[in-house]
């Protein structure tokens, strides 16, 4: 990562580079993380954050959905040869293994961008990421999937209820604070890398 990307960041992360950076192989990269954290211990100014932009989140989550589409498809086309289930796709036990399949293949595509980067592949075309309300670290994993994606899925799989939350969900993101209601369940907001 160059100095100027390193200057945006918080102590936080800083910390978390010099820990986790190999100060053999990369004695001057070290040295800026360093002399980075020393400066900002010393300086009760953090970094300017930018929240990412309204077009940059609707185009990140196009392309999340374009990306997961071909494996809804797939799953719906051969839902019952794969389940044995001969009810209809919204059935109880189907959703069931719809909502258990999407998981899945949500953690397979962005699992390790989510935890590492706090992005999913759309927010990584984007320049984007998902960062804590309180110190815009990167939540932890459990903090970032369990209450930002798992619990939406969930609550989003529940008829009726579901759609309404889907739909009143991303309107919160014309508020000052561009966070939607995800957002503030996780306490998480989205800025520019």
């Amino acid at each position: 990562m160059d100095s100027e990307k390193l200057k945006t960041i918080s102590l936080k992360e800083l910390y978390l580079y010099y820990n986790n950076i190999d100060k053999n192989k990369n004695p001057e990269q070290a040295a800026i993380i360093l002399e980075l954290i020393k400066e900002r211990e010393n300086s009760s100014v953090e970094p300017v954050i930018s929240l990412a932009k309204l077009s940059d989140r609707l185009l990140a989550r196009l392309v999340d959905g374009v990306i997961f589409s071909p494996f809804i498809i797939v799953y719906f086309i051969f839902f019952t040869r794969i389940t044995g289930i001969e009810d209809s796709p919204f059935g109880i036990e189907s959703t069931i293994y719809y909502f258990l399949f999407t998981q899945v293949v949500f953690l397979l595509l962005n699992g390790y961008l989510l935890s590492a980067r706090g992005q999913t592949i759309g927010k990584l075309l984007f320049k984007i990421k998902i960062v804590t309300l309180d110190d815009n670290s990167i939540p932890t994993f459990d903090h970032i999937y369990g209450l930002r994606y798992f619990l939406i899925f969930l609550i989003s799989s529940i008829p009726v209820f579901g759609w309404i939350f889907g739909t009143v969900d991303p309107l919160f993101i014309f508020r000052e604070d561009r966070r939607c209601l995800h957002d503030m369940i996780a306490g998480t907001r989205v800025i520019e890398v």
